[in-house]
């Protein structure tokens, strides 16, 4: 049996799905998605084809799988594969995969055939079971004849109805909304408000976890510094910058800017706390 994944993996794990569901919110991607003995493995590019993903995405995983184009709209993903060899079960297992690292998503399959496998449906016992043999923690099998409960009537799955999963996953969708104009400020021409750009979203995808309160407040923040350090201007082609150079770009002063910006940091968490 595989070994189960602390908090902190399954935490870390979870940051960079969102990044990667970010993107795909932005622009459809090709996606590979296979199943292992550790769970599933997802694998998303814009320009390597399906087929190159899925042979990454095998390598990590297992040999069952789907492959396709994926694009996430509101908190829908939709997964269109390439051929009607994906298991049934997958996108059941794709959406707990998700939950359990803090991204609440509806999984959507589409085959060429035109069937559609929605991740808040129920699998039928006997087919479910041997399909996800590798999985862990794979779902119970239930009675033949049992109806399928509707997306409204959908049991949450373990450890996602706490209170304060609908605040985190509105923080999340706020922060990867901001996700374009963050990489902008990361390129400032004021190294100062870059640093701090990140700085600051980096303590958000700590807190969001722990304080989504604290998480709240910070995010106020760094919509505000984003903003500030584009509008300070951003680095052109080749690294050319546009706009007045940074004050105290010396290494002094940098190291000073960077130390007040941790100060600033802390004062701020204790103002939230």
């Amino acid at each position: 049996m595989a070994k189960k994944k602390s908090a902190a993996e399954l935490k870390q794990e979870g940051v960079a799905l969102g990044e990667q569901i970010a993107q795909a919110r932005k622009k459809v991607v090709n996606f590979a998605l296979s199943m292992g003995k550790e769970g599933l493995v997802l694998e998303t590019d814009l320009k390597k084809s399906p087929d190159v993903l899925w042979r990454a995405a095998k390598k990590l995983g297992g040999p069952k799988g789907a492959q396709g184009q994926m694009k996430v709209t509101g908190k829908v993903i939709e997964l269109t594969c390439v051929d009607d060899s994906a298991p049934t079960q997958l996108p059941k297992l794709a959406k707990k995969f998700l939950n359990e690292r803090g991204q609440p998503y509806k999984v959507v399959m589409i085959t060429p055939s035109g069937q559609i496998g929605d991740g808040d449906d129920e699998e039928e016992g006997e087919t479910a079971t041997a399909e996800a043999g590798t999985m862990e923690e794979a779902p119970p099998p239930e009675e033949e004849g049992t109806t399928a409960p509707t997306t409204e009537d959908a049991p949450e799955e373990p450890g996602q109805g706490e209170e304060t999963d609908p605040e985190r996953a509105e923080l999340m969708a706020e922060f990867e909304a901001m996700s374009e104009r963050l990489e902008l400020a990361k390129n400032s021409v004021h190294a100062g408000a870059a640093k701090k750009s990140v700085t600051l979203s980096e303590t958000f995808l700590t807190q969001v976890e722990e304080a989504p309160g604290k998480a709240r407040g910070l995010l106020k923040v760094l919509r505000k510094t984003i903003e500030d350090a584009i509008n300070f201007g951003v680095a052109g082609p080749q690294g050319a910058a546009t706009g007045d150079p940074e004050p105290g770009g010396a290494p002094e002063g940098r190291k000073a800017a960077i130390s007040q910006l941790k100060a600033e940091v802390q004062e701020l968490l204790a103002e939230l706390a």
